[in-house]
């Protein structure tokens, strides 16, 4: 079974609830962290308005329509403060680079063209109705109760959440003070255990999952594959599992070479045993080098900058 997106956490969801059914999976640039997908929204958000001193709430239920655009006040603030404009090229401020740090921190952690993808995603615009707004700002799960309409509550939770801008082994005094000045906002519903609201992903495969992932990606971003592989890891399916990573900007940004690949290797290992290689995405060290995810990319990724794979 193979899917994108949302059919990547449908993909992962199938297997685990039908296990014999199925004896491989292809999930791509999917949702394998279910809430977590929302967390990141919610995270984006507001450590945007505390960086800026911008006061914001998360309505505890399903918001009137009037919330649009009391958000839409609050976005007008706090955007110049970052260096943000609808449908530009951000020019970042002090705090805006250290909003860019945190969410680099929150998508999967340093790694190389991060800058490039934020100032993409941020020239971006968002969501109808809120296409006046960059694209993560029209994404605030409080706009809709913190479950796009989906779950029966909200699922987002950041109280225990510890934001990081730096990569010290000590939080630095101002990330103390960002961490004391956040909106914390707690779930009401969570993923659920069968078909309805929100499916769970429990990351325990009984068969080979291949995944990709674009590492530039701000919508699904590359730290779904992380939270997949610390599920699995947990369930000690780690190695039913290989992520891989894709030097792109866009969601879903593949070539046909790197899906047809990927493909091949999956029903390769299925026939033989053999596992396929893939990237150590939960080490630091090899998400932050200059060359990570060249391994796999093949073919042109125009929006996503960042220095030239080495030849072969």
């Amino acid at each position: 079974m193979t899917g994108k997106s949302m059919g990547g956490q449908v993909t992962a969801v199938a297997i685990e609830t039908y296990p014999r059914t199925f004896s491989g999976a292809m999930p791509y640039c999917g949702v394998l962290g279910d809430t977590e997908l929302f967390d990141y929204f919610l995270d984006a958000n507001v450590t945007a308005a505390a960086l800026t001193g911008v006061p914001i709430t998360f309505p505890k239920t399903v918001p009137p329509d009037s919330y649009q655009d009391e958000w839409r006040a609050a976005a007008a603030k706090f955007m110049p403060a970052l260096g943000v404009t609808t449908g530009r090229p951000p020019v970042l401020t002090a705090a805006g680079k250290t909003w860019s740090d945190v969410v680099e921190r929150r998508t999967g952690g340093e790694r190389p063209g991060f800058d490039s993808a934020f100032a993409y995603w941020n020239t971006a615009t968002s969501l109808a109705p809120l296409n006046d707004l960059p694209f993560l700002f029209g994404l605030y799960p409080g706009l809709s109760g913190g479950t796009s309409y989906i779950a029966p509550g909200n699922v987002t939770d950041n109280r225990f959440t510890f934001y990081r801008s730096t990569d010290q082994r000590w939080p630095t005094a101002a990330e103390f003070r960002l961490n004391a000045t956040v909106l914390r906002v707690r779930h009401t519903a969570t993923a659920d255990p069968g078909l309805a609201g929100i499916p769970r992903v429990d990351g325990n495969p009984r068969i080979p999952v291949l995944s990709l992932h674009d590492i530039g990606d701000l919508f699904v971003p590359f730290s779904m594959e992380q939270v997949y592989a610390k599920r699995a890891a947990a369930h000690g399916k780690a190695g039913l599992f290989v992520s891989r990573a894709i030097r792109g900007t866009g969601h879903c940004d593949f070539t046909q070479p790197e899906l047809t690949t990927a493909f091949d290797d999956l029903t390769g290992w299925i026939r033989s045993g053999h596992r396929p290689a893939g990237d150590a995405i939960l080490n630091p060290k090899v998400v932050a080098a200059p060359t990570f995810g060249c391994r796999f990319t093949n073919g042109s990724h125009p929006t996503y900058a960042a220095g030239a794979c080495a030849a072969g």
